[in-house]
């Protein structure tokens, strides 16, 4: 810790963290950084007891702060869809998802983990060439690539509404906005204007889970 400690021009002397560069004032260093240590630990041995729900393609870390965002991390989560595991096609995951609801859509593509909440479930039209669209609880997230740590977004109120098509049509939309329909489900993307920035993505991703809030 000495050696990370700088002589600043004016007297005061300082510290900047090698990992997150943030400065410390010499006399806080100690408490702070054993506290941030104490933290860390504590949070590690946390995880190690979290039960990870079977089948699912989240980490231990990833699935704690999934829970973390939905405000109680004794939340259980059950993987009841994944594309890779059975099938890409829309009518694949209508099947495995049922009527059940509170639902969370899990995207992995490359670095990037993010996905989409809704309270409600997939609550198809009368016809199956048509479109459902109502409003439920819905935000949007981000496990990893985007920001340091898990991160919820926020949508307007306004925009929280969900656009299920009919087992012919082939496409969910998740908040604002709505597209074509795809012949697999991995076919997707996610857009956020946030406070600091845009949040988006449009591919083809390496998966598609759905978790069912129990």
């Amino acid at each position: 810790m000495r050696n990370l400690v700088r002589h600043h021009p004016y007297g005061r002397r300082a510290a900047k963290c090698s990992e997150c560069r943030v400065e410390t004032a010499e006399a806080d260093v100690r408490p702070n950084y054993l506290a941030q240590k104490a933290v860390t630990s504590l949070l590690a041995v946390r995880m190690q007891w979290v039960s990870l729900p079977e089948g699912t393609s989240l980490t231990r870390q990833e699935y704690y702060g999934l829970v973390g965002l939905m405000g109680d991390h004794g939340v259980k989560l059950q993987s009841i869809y994944r594309a890779s595991v059975h099938g890409t096609t829309y009518g694949d995951m209508l099947r495995c998802v049922g009527d059940k609801r509170g639902l969370v859509f899990v995207v992995p593509k490359g670095k990037f983990k993010y996905g989409a909440f809704i309270s409600a479930g997939l609550e198809l039209p009368d016809d199956p060439t048509d479109w459902n669209a109502y409003d439920c609880d819905l935000w949007h997230f981000s496990l990893a690539g985007s920001f340091p740590q898990p991160t919820k977004i926020d949508i307007d109120r306004e925009k929280q509404y969900v656009y299920v098509a009919g087992r012919e049509g082939g496409c969910l939309s998740l908040g604002h906005g709505c597209d074509k329909p795809t012949a697999d489900i991995r076919a997707c993307g996610q857009h956020c204007r946030m406070t600091a920035g845009a949040v988006g993505y449009h591919a083809i991703a390496d998966d598609l889970e759905v978790l069912h809030v129990l």
